[in-house]
């Protein structure tokens, strides 16, 4: 999806950048979302075009599998942003980003093999109104088939936004930055995962 030599630098640098000074990270466009695990907005927010080169080009990958899944050609990114896993980063729990019709595509900013700690995928959860009660159990059950997929810097990774996942420990000794947009029908908001004004 178009990721450049310099993309996985310039989003640990944008991390370092927001979190320069901080004590509390919580802010419209910064979101601690476990110890060593960031996520970074990158939309209307930094002035970079690198970061709306890439949301264009995961677009582009993405728009066409989530209309060919929803019969719907009716759909525009709606976030975007970049997760920075640090090394040390330890694994998340389960959750769905959302309970909305909303889709999102992963693209990793470097190779993500195991050690890095790849995202974790519970398999059709997005299908089961019951599987976000599960989550703090999923760990331990054999519910649902679950897949950590070893990934290529600028693969796409599409699924829905009530797709239960978590981040694998960053067992590595390099950050793991991976973007992400988030695609909605016209006029969606993702009013869950950030702070609004």
């Amino acid at each position: 999806a178009g990721v450049s030599d310099g993309d996985a630098a310039a989003a640990v640098d944008l991390l370092a950048r927001r979190l320069r000074g901080r004590d509390d990270v919580a802010e419209a466009d910064l979101v601690k979302r476990a110890d060593r695990r960031h996520d970074v907005r990158v939309d209307g927010v930094d002035d970079d075009a690198r970061w709306r080169r890439l949301a264009a080009a995961a677009a582009g990958v993405a728009m066409p599998v989530v209309a060919a899944a929803t019969g719907s050609e009716a759909w525009e990114v709606i976030t975007a942003g970049v997760v920075v896993s640090a090394p040390g980063a330890e694994a998340q729990l389960y959750h769905a980003d959302g309970v909305d019709e909303l889709y999102n595509a992963f693209v990793p900013l470097v190779d993500v093999p195991s050690e890095l700690g790849p995202t974790e995928f519970a398999l059709r959860t997005h299908d089961d109104p019951h599987a976000v009660a599960k989550a703090p159990t999923l760990e331990w059950d054999d519910d649902y088939e679950k897949i950590a997929p070893e990934l290529r810097r600028g693969d796409v990774v599409v699924f829905s936004f009530r797709t239960l996942h978590r981040g694998l420990p960053n067992a590595g000794d390099v950050p793991r930055p991976v973007l992400y947009i988030t695609l909605g029908p016209p006029g969606s908001v993702d009013e869950l995962n950030f702070e609004r004004d």
